[in-house]
């Protein structure tokens, strides 16, 4: 019987690299030719079938030689392998989960976007941009390409791609729709100012922030610019919040242009929950909001 299991006291839920570790070892086994139950691979690998459903589901980390036993079973070789193998890293603890490669990135959304799924609420706060659950296609396509060192093409389609799609778990016409999710953006007034994409661009995405933010599960704030210090500088953050019907901790998700990084630590959501609170003190009322997003958009419809 294969064993090399690593004992955890996070097991039940599974942590963000010990779930995408099993996400992997289960599209791999969904896409063999023959797409064999778990029961069936766990029988040929010598395996108790409880044993395998756990790791799938992220409530169990396998040793490196068990995993690497399973992985090659499955047909799984090269950077793929090294990539998923890389994932146990630090998988039955609390650390963060830092991601710097594209691989990584991609490893970081797959768990993002299971989160976003499973979420109740969604916190999102941003300084200079709008935040991805509510970016227009060419807004977001525009911040991809911009600056001095854009992404190579193909990945910006994949992100744009990727982006777009995970804005359907704010759709009232989700499958289930009673697990409607609740945003709270949070958004630096600076990024009002901004010209990312151009003008016709701007305008574009501001009204689509003014149509949407009067859904009822969607709030957008303003966050003034010109305060004192607050934590909101420290930079942008999404704070997830899984339903209580599924077995996911909270996250926070911290994101920049080449790099990303997965909290999950119980003294890390709560320093997060205390920076929500801090910063809807401060964000602007829903109607002083909409008022500023109007004001940018007439400025940029201005004639030059």
């Amino acid at each position: 019987m294969l064993c090399g299991m690593v004992s955890s006291p996070r097991r039940i839920a599974g942590t963000p690299k010990a779930r995408t570790f099993g996400s992997a070892v289960r599209e791999a086994r969904e896409a063999l030719e023959k797409k064999p139950s778990l029961r069936a691979v766990a029988a040929q690998l010598g395996m108790d079938p409880s044993r395998l459903s756990k790791i799938e589901t992220g409530k169990a980390v396998p040793s490196a030689e068990v995993a690497e036993r399973i992985l090659d079973h499955l047909g799984m070789t090269g950077d793929h392998k090294a990539e998923v193998l890389a994932l146990l890293e630090g998988a039955e603890t609390e650390q963060p989960w830092y991601a710097n490669t594209l691989p990584e990135q991609r490893q970081h959304t797959t768990m993002i976007v299971e989160a976003e799924d499973a979420a109740r609420e969604i916190f999102a706060y941003t300084i200079g941009v709008v935040p991805g659950l509510l970016q227009t296609k060419r807004y977001a396509r525009a911040i991809m390409v911009g600056g001095g060192d854009p992404l190579p093409p193909s990945e910006v389609t994949i992100r744009v791609m990727t982006r777009m799609g995970r804005q359907g778990v704010l759709s009232p016409e989700r499958e289930h729709p009673v697990n409607l999710i609740a945003l709270i953006a949070l958004i630096h007034e600076t990024a009002l100012r901004q010209m990312i994409g151009g003008r016709v661009v701007m305008v574009e995405q501001l009204e689509f922030l003014l149509k949407i933010m009067r859904r009822d599960n969607i709030d957008v704030r303003i966050v003034p610019n010109g305060l004192d210090w607050h934590e909101g500088l420290e930079g942008s953050f999404s704070l997830i919040s899984p339903r209580e019907d599924t077995d996911l901790y909270p996250l926070v998700f911290l994101e920049n242009r080449r790099s990303g990084q997965i909290l999950h630590a119980d003294e890390d959501v709560a320093a997060y929950r205390d920076a929500v609170d801090s910063l809807l003190r401060l964000a602007m009322t829903s109607a002083a909001t909409e008022e500023a997003i109007a004001g940018a958009i007439t400025a940029l419809k201005a004639p030059q």
